[in-house]
């Protein structure tokens, strides 16, 4: 008889394989990058990220590569901060349009979903990102920056990478200026 670890464990990958399959089947179904978001994705409030997006995202990509090469020096625990990882990988991903499970996004915060979820639940109530049913399957959920968390990032990576200067286009006032 398997253990409740045994359990625990073979839940989780049949929720992780639930999402990669959701996935692919996104993926199938459009031809280019830039459609790569999922439909329930398609609301209002949602910028479309452009070129300025996409070269933020290069230089908060690096930020996260070299936040996660620290881990080869010293141990992964005196380095904690799970949700600017999280954040920063939204950012990233929601600038490519890349759809983010809520497994992912614990990944890459690099913890336990137990508190990625918790994690996932102070950033939403900050505001910062918002969660998503995937249409395809009601047990997958995505998660993306809100409209104050993505304008957030994009100022503070603007200001911490010096490309800041003039944006195209219109830019929803935010709490976090």
């Amino acid at each position: 008889m398997p253990h409740s670890h045994d359990k625990a464990l073979a839940s989780r990958l049949k929720l992780i394989a639930s999402e990669l399959t959701a996935l692919s089947k996104n993926i199938e179904h459009y031809e280019s990058e830039e459609k790569l978001m999922p439909l329930m994705f398609t609301n209002n409030d949602h910028e479309t990220s452009g070129p300025r997006d996409i070269e933020l995202a290069a230089y908060a990509e690096n930020l996260y590569r070299e936040r996660q090469k620290r881990m080869r020096f010293f141990p992964g625990n005196i380095f904690s901060e799970p949700a600017w990882d999280i954040l920063l990988d939204l950012f990233i991903n929601g600038a490519r349009n890349r759809p983010i499970s809520i497994t992912s996004a614990c990944i890459a915060g690099g913890i336990p979903a137990t508190t990625g979820l918790r994690w996932l639940g102070i950033l939403e109530t900050e505001d910062l990102l918002v969660r998503e049913t995937s249409g395809d399957d009601a047990r997958v959920t995505w998660v993306r920056l809100s409209p104050n968390g993505m304008n957030a990032m994009r100022r503070y990576i603007e200001d911490a990478s010096g490309l800041s200067g003039t944006r195209q286009g219109n830019v929803t006032p935010s709490t976090y200026e």
